[in-house]
């Protein structure tokens, strides 16, 4: 087995000078790594603001799709497919019929 000359937390904090919002954290538990990526400064508001987003754009437009709500809204299709999780187990909204033929209805 080759041993690395370089570490790949080094390789990876360097890449990751473009990007100061990402804040990188590097651990060994024995044997193997972990690498986790966090955005800095994020905050809980961020999270319910993007959900109010959301519940705005299924109101107005009951019949649009995942990815069409991730591209507006700004965020990945896993993005909006939690926070969609989320605002059903909230009571806020209901999918009514099928995922392809169905629509969204908000509830107040």
């Amino acid at each position: 087995m080759r041993e690395l000359k370089v570490r790949p937390d080094k390789i990876i904090s360097d890449d990751l000078k473009n990007y100061p919002e990402i804040e990188l954290k590097w651990s060994e538990p024995g044997i193997a790594f972990r690498v986790t990526f966090r955005k800095k400064n994020y905050t809980p508001e961020m999270s319910e603001k993007t959900r109010e987003k959301i519940l705005s754009i299924l109101k107005a437009t009951s019949y649009i799709t995942i990815n069409e709500l991730a591209e507006i809204v700004g965020i990945s299709q896993k993005g909006i497919e939690w926070q969609i999780a989320k605002l059903k187990k909230e009571g806020k909204i209901k999918r009514i019929g099928s995922d392809k033929g169905g629509h969204w209805e908000v509830i107040k």
